[in-house]
């Protein structure tokens, strides 16, 4: 039960918290919550993570969800073997305070990254271009869902 979090937790953060941020940049966006990030004024996390850049979504996610996984699975079973005991078993309050920190931990870098890789330069201008603006919401929201993995 505890390597499902440490294997899985993630990889599926990297894929799932990022994924549906384009549903409301149009509406940051305008409130100035989120903007155009030029490449130039993030030359050192390009270099080392140049996936980031990458023009599709879903091509980016999983690359920050392998990202994620080679970060956090290491560092989640190191912390698990010094941290659990093992002699009495494992306790159910162990489990559940490792695993919050867990998830909350590696959200905080993929989350970031994520957003970032859509405010990146041309990355930009296609997720503004492919989230409609109608009126109607419910078909605007139709609309963006179909894009989502495309942006």
């Amino acid at each position: 039960m505890v390597l499902t979090v440490v294997v899985l937790s993630p990889s599926l953060s990297a894929l799932s918290a990022p994924l549906f941020a384009p549903l409301a940049m149009p509406e940051a966006a305008a409130k100035g919550w989120l903007g155009w990030v030029a490449s130039e004024e993030v030359p050192l996390l390009l270099s080392l993570l140049p996936f980031v850049s990458h023009p599709r979504a879903l091509v980016r996610l999983l690359a920050l969800a392998v990202f994620a996984a080679a970060l956090f699975i290491p560092i989640g079973l190191l912390f698990l073997t010094y941290w659990l005991p093992s002699d009495r078993g494992i306790w159910r309050g162990h489990v559940i305070f490792f695993a919050a920190f867990y998830v909350l931990s590696s959200t905080w870098v993929v989350l970031p990254l994520g957003l970032l890789g859509y405010c990146v330069d041309s990355n930009y201008d296609r997720v503004m271009r492919s989230m409609s603006m109608e009126k109607d919401q419910l078909s605007r929201l139709l609309s963006r869902l179909l894009a989502l993995p495309f942006c």
